[in-house]
């Protein structure tokens, strides 16, 4: 699990391997599902904290420019969360960072749709959190 601490759209690792992190570039919006994230995990699970940007301008200028985005989180294949952003209006939130827990060995997919195509919008995600081991058999009271 360890190596050099770098970045990219991978689940990484720091080198002390207690924290995992994984960024995605900025996804242009589109009424197409897009895939802006999607790694395995190992043996380890993580307490993550996942950041979900709904699509603003591209340029990171006015934050009251945009459009609706839908946010979907899969375990495995399986919708585990859905969260639904509108940059646009100024009536829901613009971001979201629920804090979920993934557990060992599971696919994490996650997956973006706006209502408009339009290169003029982007949305991001983000995973960040702190890696924990399984306990083993016998071993209980650690």
């Amino acid at each position: 699990m360890s190596g050099d601490t770098v970045t990219g759209e991978a689940l990484q690792f720091t080198n002390d391997n207690k924290f995992a992190y994984a960024f995605s570039p900025a996804f242009a919006a589109t009424t197409a599902i897009s895939t802006m994230l999607e790694f395995n995990t190992n043996s380890e699970y993580i307490n993550a904290r996942i950041n979900y940007t709904g699509y603003m301008g591209a340029d990171g200028g006015s934050s009251s420019n945009g459009t609706r985005g839908i946010c979907s989180i899969y375990y495995n294949d399986i919708r585990v969360y859905q969260i639904m952003t509108d940059t646009d209006a100024g009536n829901m939130a613009q971001t979201f960072n629920p804090i979920l827990i993934i557990p060992p060995f599971t696919k994490v997919t996650i997956k973006t749709t706006a209502a408009t195509t339009t290169g003029d919008y982007v949305a991001q995600v983000s995973v960040t959190g702190k890696v924990g081991m399984p306990q083993r058999v016998g071993n209980l009271d650690d």
